[in-house]
């Protein structure tokens, strides 16, 4: 299937923010995992029926075509951070209904804004999120009383 994307940018706090869109219907914004960008996606376009879902998948500050955030090379930035901006890009584009998909850090990032956006966000989806998930020890395991 050969489906027409298009790239945009947001101004969001004094930087371009690289988006593209593919498709029309509910809007589903993809958030990439750490180091990428939203080409990680472009496999799946061809997996969404196109007159049924708009993925909206943007670059992250400081990731592919988007501009770094300012100081980039002595601040670093946390989930909010990216999360503020991907509300502001919400906001620009006048979504009032939409769902979010994220893979590992965009994974993190989707659940974030699900609780923040409240009643606009209609779905989440987090692959391989949680990464500020406690780990278990060999002694929790042991000392576990789990019943089921």
């Amino acid at each position: 299937m050969d489906l027409e994307v298009h790239g945009r940018y947001a101004k969001i706090e004094g930087m371009n923010v690289y988006y593209e869109t593919v498709g029309e219907g509910h809007p589903v914004i993809l958030l990439h995992l750490a180091g990428f960008d939203g080409r990680v996606y472009r496999p799946l376009y061809d997996y969404l029926p196109e007159k049924k879902y708009k993925l909206i998948v943007p670059d992250l500050p400081g990731h592919g075509k988007s501009d770094p955030w300012p100081d980039w090379q002595r601040r670093r930035v946390s989930l909010h951070f990216f999360a503020d901006v991907i509300t502001k890009l919400v906001d620009s584009l006048g979504l009032s209904q939409l769902s979010f998909v994220g893979t590992s850090m965009g994974g993190n990032m989707s659940l974030l804004l699900g609780a923040r956006l409240g009643r606009r966000v209609k779905g989440v989806v987090s692959c391989n999120g949680a990464g500020r998930t406690r780990t278990f020890t060999e002694r929790d395991i042991e000392m576990a009383d789990n019943q089921d």
